[in-house]
């Protein structure tokens, strides 16, 4: 995620702060979704389950 967020500054010429603050939304996402299907594992299978996968 740095070395992402380093190059993208180096070639949008922005500060790398601004780059950041800006990708803060979607790493915030990211994580919200990590913790849902960490402590909700039967949200991870309620698709496959729909599907009648097994």
């Amino acid at each position: 995620m740095a070395l992402n967020l380093y190059v993208a500054s180096h070639i949008a010429k922005a500060p790398l702060g601004q780059i950041a603050r800006a990708a803060f939304p979607l790493l915030a996402s990211l994580v919200v979704v990590l913790l849902l299907l960490t402590y909700w594992p039967a949200l991870s299978l309620w698709f496959p389950n729909l599907l009648g996968v097994r």
